[in-house]
């Protein structure tokens, strides 16, 4: 479909083919109304789901259908379908808190979480088991040909200066 971007109150698809271009690379954006919020997003086959930036030791990830997102005329995610502009989530079901990150693998662990635990950044699997990675994980994501990819901001001025220099830059 095209570069999925979660923030708090908004969903994007992007056409990276179209960006830096003069032509439009924005395909399509919805409204994320509460008590749904986004912050991470995570597509697993026909669903994406959303998961809020919580301190919480937990967190709720929200699921929907990728088809009922892409119909005409939705523009919003709502708790419950009002009306035809708005789509109601499929299930929800609950994820660590901190989460920062998403990551799906099929036959390994299941819905991949990161977040943010005493300095330091973890990956927590479906099971509970944690991985300690780098400081300042935001997202991750594997390749096909099982590569992982990080996106961290520990090497951002504004972290060095609250944290120090954790990560080389």
């Amino acid at each position: 479909h095209g570069l999925w971007i979660a923030e708090k109150e908004r969903l994007w698809l992007v056409d990276p083919a179209r960006v830096g271009t003069r032509r439009q690379s924005v395909l399509r954006v919805w409204g994320i109304r509460k008590p749904i919020f986004g912050s991470t997003a995570v597509l697993r086959g026909d669903r994406i789901g959303l998961v809020h930036f919580r301190t919480a030791p937990r967190s709720r990830i929200t699921w929907f259908r990728i088809e009922d997102l892409l119909a005409p005329g939705v523009l919003d995610l709502e708790g419950e379908r009002r009306d035809p502009s708005q789509v109601a989530p499929v299930d929800t079901a609950r994820v660590p808190g901190s989460a920062q990150g998403l990551a799906y693998r099929p036959g390994h662990h299941g819905l991949l979480v990161s977040a943010y635990r005493r300095g330091c950044g973890v990956v927590i699997a479906a099971d509970g088991t944690t991985i300690d990675v780098m400081p300042g994980i935001e997202d991750f994501e594997f390749t096909r040909d099982n590569r992982l990819w990080v996106l961290s901001e520990s090497s951002s001025r504004v972290y060095q200066r609250k944290v120090g220099p954790l990560t080389p830059m």
